[in-house]
């Protein structure tokens, strides 16, 4: 079962042309990701095991593996540059494209836990700022 969803935190209005660098009075763009974590409630009895956040290219253990159930890894990324989430067998989990603009997250089920799902390698410029979740769901 692969489940992919995207959406953002940010609304901007559509602007027909580019508008001069106000100081004071614009609004300021986003400084760090939305929390990966609201997407826990579309999670039906999901139970966290994950929610951290960090730089560039990390290796994350992840505890609570070895039991029954789904693999749910939900990320949100911002800054210049991709993100890519495998888990310890190089299985890519989740992949996003551009971290540039409003930060969104995304989530994707990867169907059952495995021995290899014990860590969660993160892949992205050092210039990219990315918050993570990761949940076990009740197998479908």
């Amino acid at each position: 079962m692969i489940a992919l969803a995207g959406c953002s935190s940010a609304k901007q209005a559509p602007s027909a042309a580019p508008t001069p660098k106000a100081t004071g009075s614009a609004t300021p763009a986003p400084t760090s990701p939305v929390d990966p974590q609201q997407y826990g409630v579309s999670i039906s009895e999901g139970e966290l095991l994950l929610n951290t956040q960090g730089n560039g290219n990390s290796t994350l253990p992840v505890q609570g593996i070895g039991t029954a159930g789904d693999f749910v890894v939900a990320v949100s990324c911002l800054g210049k540059g991709s993100l890519h989430a495998s888990d310890k067998s190089g299985r890519l989990l989740l992949g996003v494209d551009t971290c540039d603009g409003s930060p969104g997250a995304i989530y994707n089920s990867r169907g059952q836990l495995r021995s290899t799902d014990a860590a969660v390698a993160i892949a992205a410029p050092a210039g990219v700022h990315w918050r993570l979740a990761v949940y076990r769901a009740p197998h479908q």
